[in-house]
C-alpha cells in the first residue's frame, strides 16, 4: 500500500468513527426525546377527541328533537370515550 493510499484509508476511518459517534445519543437525550414524543402523541388524542366532541355536539344539535336522530349520535359519543 502506497503512502497516499494509506492516508485515504486513515482519513476514510476517521469519517466512519466520527460518524457513527455522532449518532449516539445519551440516555438522557433519549429519555427526553421519548417524552417528548409522548407529549405529542397525548396532545394528538386530546385534538381529536375535541373534534370528536364537536362532532357530537353538532350531531345532536342537528337532530333536534327526533329521539332516533339522537340515538344515532351514539358512535361519535362511543368513540370520544375510547380516546380516554
Amino acid at each position: 500500500m502506497t503512502g497516499a493510499n494509506r492516508v485515504r484509508m486513515t482519513a476514510f476511518g476517521l469519517v466512519l468513527v466520527v460518524a457513527s459517534l455522532a449518532g449516539c445519543a445519551s440516555p438522557q437525550d433519549k429519555a427526553a426525546n421519548a417524552q417528548r414524543q409522548a407529549a405529542e402523541a397525548d396532545l394528538k388524542i386530546k385534538e381529536e377527541r375535541l373534534k370528536l366532541v364537536d362532532q357530537y355536539k353538532k350531531c345532536i344539535a342537528d337532530a333536534g328533537t327526533d329521539k332516533m336522530k339522537a340515538d344515532g349520535c351514539g358512535h361519535v359519543l362511543k368513540a370520544v370515550e375510547a380516546l380516554k
